[in-house]
């Protein structure tokens, strides 16, 4: 059989060998079998001997090892060691049981062991380490074992002081004092207990006999705490309190602090309401100590969290306060006595699992305790009356892309840190790692407790691995920290204790909800949550009875359920004038939809929430068709678009296509008028080109026009007319003239776009045939007549272009459309541009952008400034020019667009005309970096702009190629060049000719016939 060995290090060391009691021979065998036990590894076979036989030769040491190590064995078996020429070690496959490894590895750091760890290391301190030894070595360890055992006994002196273990509290610092007897805060720690058990007497007379020892100077401290129990008629002093002592320290919340601290001076019963892990209990006990010295009775800490039953919330309250038990006397009477008129604060910790209980003894004691404040901390209110509830908000998130400096004074940021570098002290924030540690905090949704679970992994693993593993935020964050209750250990413990304390329809609720993303509305809690089709009331009467039943009202009882849940700081509240919008912490979601998928509900309560998203997307889509509400309707559609997502990217994997492209048809105007124009392409592409969505449905062909139209202004325009053919045949097939009409509109203005303009007239002639036998369908009706217009006007017929849009303006302004009236005055604009009446193009514009303002419309509103900037630019106003077209560049990045090659053209422009031939460069550069980014509609103003600056730079040869070719490219209907442009390069081109030899320009006209744009503007930027 295995030898199991047992050392005893602490006292005179003993030694057992499966249990019965064993001894070596020599005092230095002994002492050798410590170090190696104190000391893992290879040990130095020199070192050894000098430690031990430091006056004996080299010789007779070594001799003295041998002999000893041959003692060892012989006691202890030959395996015992590992020994080679130079080096020796205990075997590490021998099972040895050591009570100085143990205890170490009980205590690790004493502030963060927990109490049995504590309680079980202190158990095998019998005394100081190999008492009788006294060889220098064991003098560094010895001290150092009997300053590890001291801070346990004071840690678990205060441990037990906060649970209201008073006894105990006073036999371990009594313990300490014995041991330690100038430790001050042991006689704090005495005096209190005892003052706490209601023995002021023995109180007294144990200070006395301190004080008579003379060994100890009493601090204010001290001597204040004796002074206030000695003037305390119940036994009780100011400044008393069994406040936890936090294990870490406190980070931030200075604001929160302070309006708590308010509060508690307004009303008797504040309670500190959040979600789980959101840091109401350190935020409490933080608090209550900073105002601890306002209370001359004392700050007094009640934990309920361990409690099951009603009953021993009294019980525990009158244990904090030292109250004790008389027959046939009520235990919440006794501890009103108790309290009496005294000023002071009870903080209770955890109330939500035991509410009416705690309500109930609450109310009792501020009734009967004219000077008693209450402090809870809770999931819910207690319902006391005069309760002033107080939510405490989760970390705030840092954001991304931020410097290091800026990201430490984020409260998430430096709670992780903090916490992260006690896990490994190596841990340090740097440029490379902030982006993981930003993304785990936002992850995390700045819930304290779940950043400091994460911030334990880094014990173990990377930063970039705890970021990365987050994804699987339930099953990594946990932690083996013995002092935490179980429900904190984990965080799906953690909300687990939440969802448990709901009722059964709450719970369906509450998983439900999960459902959405980004949050929701009350009508979409109706239908998706509480599965209700309409908000009708549903009489049920009883059978036979001539009494009905009381009506059911769906939307009491969904707001009965949000409002239960909100209590519950499972979800939160947001009002926007009149409109209210609720959401879930997204860990709360996660864990949601995780019950969800455990329920069978996840593909039903998904089906769901997809017809609800298209039928509120057609809604908004109805209002954005030029009605009156259709700002504030595209506000509403904005606030659902990570819904929308959600719904879309279930379809993708799980869903009905069919109902998918139903989604994305309806959005398509929204994404291409809100600045998602990408997005929008993204998604409808996704959805028509899946396998399961080429059945030829109304809805395909609809999400087919849609994509079809937001390829509109892209290079990829070409690929829009095969997706009009197919959807013409589509509807053409399914013989719906309406849809039919509006699918020619669409093709027709699609043709415009790409300049093929006879072959945009028969379509959109075909749809304007059609509405003006339905003038019901304005808002598509004025949209074909301005596409009309729009073709006219490249054709250079402008009579006919302005008929069309004065047509379609009279009927958007009848309909109060102003999102089409907008549009014509910016055709109109456009037209008065191209005549040269600039005046007139500026009035128009104006109106434009005066109507488009208001409607966020930020690709239209950047379109206006760019024309308007450049109308400046002709009126040789450059400061305004430069001020429209930085507000230009605005507008555009709002929506993550590069802009046009256009104004930033006008700027090269205008820094030449100031001198700055560098700065006009750099705007050149920067329009065609890439090439791509230059639109075919501004070649030619690029084009001009950019043989200005070679002009400049004395190139005319390179400037008359460049002027050519932007006047040859003006034959191509796309592309756009107003008079002025115009008139300025055939002027510029005539000067540059006189410069230039007749042969020489005669190159450059033929150059510029073969030319292509990436070739010109290499001509000027090689590097480019």
């Amino acid at each position: 059989m295995k030898q199991k060995i047992r050392v005893r290090l602490f006292g005179a060391i003993q030694i057992e060998i499966n249990g019965k009691p064993t001894a070596l021979q020599r005092r230095k065998a002994e002492a050798l079998l410590a170090y190696l036990l104190l000391h893992p590894g290879p040990q130095s076979r020199e070192k050894i001997a000098s430690l031990l036989w430091g006056d004996s030769l080299d010789d007779d040491a070594r001799r003295s090892l041998r002999v000893t190590l041959t003692d060892i064995r012989k006691v202890l078996g030959d395996e015992i060691l590992t020994a080679s020429r130079d080096t020796l070690s205990l075997n590490p496959a021998q099972e040895m049981e050591v009570d100085a490894l143990t205890f170490s590895q009980l205590l690790g750091t004493p502030e963060t062991s927990s109490i049995p760890a504590l309680a079980s290391a202190l158990e095998l301190y019998r005394g100081d380490l190999l008492e009788g030894m006294y060889d220098e070595w064991i003098a560094h360890y010895r001290e150092n074992y009997r300053r590890m055992m001291l801070a346990a006994l004071g840690t678990l002196t205060e441990r037990y002081r906060a649970q209201g273990d008073y006894s105990r509290a006073l036999d371990h610092a009594e313990r300490l004092l014995t041991l330690d007897p100038y430790n001050e805060k042991a006689v704090q720690h005495v005096l209190f207990s005892l003052a706490a058990k209601g023995d002021k007497e023995r109180a007294t007379r144990r200070f006395k006999e301190l004080q008579d020892q003379g060994d100890i100077e009493f601090s204010r401290e001290t001597l204040a705490l004796y002074k206030n129990i000695q003037q305390s008629d119940s036994s009780t002093a100011s400044k008393l309190t069994n406040l936890p002592r936090p294990l870490t320290s406190f980070i931030g919340r200075e604001d929160e602090l302070s309006e708590v601290e308010t509060l508690l001076t307004q009303a008797r019963l504040v309670t500190l309401l959040g979600a789980g892990g959101s840091g109401k209990t350190r935020l409490s006990i933080q608090a209550a100590d900073e105002i601890a010295h306002q209370y001359m009775g004392g700050v007094w800490w009640v934990d309920l969290s361990p409690l099951t039953e009603p009953d021993l919330v009294t019980q525990s309250i009158a244990k904090a306060l030292g109250v004790k038990e008389k027959a046939n006397q009520s235990l919440l009477n006794l501890t009103a006595e108790r309290i009496g008129d005294q000023h002071l604060l009870i903080v209770l910790d955890n109330c939500e699992h035991l509410l009416s209980a705690c309500a109930q003894s609450v109310e009792y004691l501020l009734t009967y305790c004219p000077q008693l404040t209450v402090l809870a901390t809770s999931r819910e209110p207690l319902g006391v009356e005069g309760e002033a509830g107080w939510q405490v908000p989760t970390f705030p998130l840092p954001e991304a892309g931020l410097n290091i400096k800026v990201l430490k004074k984020n409260e998430s940021v430096r709670l992780f840190l903090e916490r992260g570098q006690s896990a490994n002290t190596s841990f340090q924030l740097t440029e490379a790692n902030a982006p993981q540690v930003v993304n785990i905090c936002r992850k995390l949704d700045g819930i304290p407790l779940a950043i400091e679970l994460a911030a334990a992994l880094l014990r173990s693993l990377p930063v970039e691995e705890v970021s990365h593993r987050l994804d699987q935020r339930f099953e990594i964050l946990h932690i083996s920290d013995m002092s935490r209750v179980p429900r904190q250990k984990t965080l799906h413990a953690l909300i687990d204790w939440s969802y448990n304390l709901l009722t059964n329809t709450e719970q369906i609720f509450f998983r439900r909800l999960g459902v959405f993303t980004g949050g929701w509305t009350f009508d979409a809690a109706v239908v998706v949550g509480g599965g209700y089709e309409a908000e009708n009331i549903q009489k049920n009467f009883n059978e036979g009875g001539s009494t009905s039943a009381l009506p059911i009202n769906p939307a009491d009882i969904v707001l009965g359920l949000l409002n239960a849940l909100r209590r519950r700081s499972l979800i939160q509240v947001s009002y926007t004038g009149e409109t209210s919008r609720y959401s879930m912490l997204e860990t709360l979601r996660e864990y949601a939809v995780e019950r969800l998928e455990e329920s069978k509900e996840l593909a039903v309560i998904h089906a769901r929430h997809l017809n609800y998203m298209i039928a509120f997307a057609r809604e908004a889509d109805s209002h954005l068709q030029g009605k009156a509400d259709m700002v504030e309707w595209g506000e509403r559609l904005k606030a659902e678009l990570d819904n929308v997502r959600a719904a879309l990217n279930w379809v993708m994997h799980a869903g009905d296509m069919n109902q998918g492209m139903a989604l994305g048809a309806a959005m398509y105007r929204f994404w291409v008028t809100r600045g998602f124009g990408q997005e929008g392409q993204d998604w409808l592409k996704r959805l028509i080109y899946h396998p399961h969505a080429q059945v030829r449905t109304h809805e395909r062909a609809y999400a087919l026009t849609g994509y079809a139209r937001a390829l509109r202004n892209t290079s990829e325009i070409g690929k829009a007319h095969p997706l009009m053919e197919e959807a013409i045949g589509i509807f053409t097939a399914l013989k719906n003239k309406k849809d039919l009409a509006y699918a020619r509109f669409a093709q027709g203005d699609i043709f415009c776009y790409s300049g093929d303009l006879e072959a945009a007239l028969p379509p959109l002639q075909q749809a304007l045939a059609y509405y003006r036998e339905h003038p019901k369908e304005s808002f598509i009706h004025v949209n074909v007549l301005s596409s009309l217009g729009r073709v006219a006007l490249a054709q250079k017929d402008f009579p006919r272009a302005y008929e069309y849009i004065q047509e379609s303006s009279a009927i958007s302004e009848a309909q109060g459309d102003t999102s089409m009236s907008a549009w014509n005055k910016l055709v109109l604009g456009d037209i008065a541009y191209s005549q040269n009446d600039l005046a007139l193009a500026r009035e128009n514009y104006e109106a434009s952008l005066t109507l488009y303002r208001p409607m966020n419309r930020a690709a239209n509103v950047a379109y206006l400034l760019e024309a308007l900037g450049s109308l400046a630019f002709w009126r040789s106003e450059m400061d305004s020019a430069i001020a429209l077209f930085n507000e230009c560049f605005q507008q555009y990045d709002s929506i993550n667009n590069v802009g046009t090659a256009f104004s930033r053209a006008y700027r090269a422009s205008i820094a030449q005309m100031q001198g700055d031939l560098q700065a006009a460069a750099e705007w050149l550069q920067r329009a065609a970096s890439p090439i791509s980014n230059i639109e075919d509609i501004y070649r030619s103003v690029y084009l001009i702009k950019l043989a200005d600056f070679s002009s400049a730079q004395g190139d005319s040869n390179t400037a008359a190629v460049l002027y050519l070719f932007a006047l040859r490219l003006t034959n191509d209907p796309i592309t756009v060049l107003f008079p002025p442009d115009r008139i300025h390069a055939e002027t510029e081109l005539e000067s540059v000719r006189r410069s230039m030899g007749e042969a020489d320009f005669e190159s450059a006209a033929q150059r510029a016939q073969t030319i292509t744009l990436e070739e010109s503007i290499g001509l000027v930027f090689p590097s480019l």
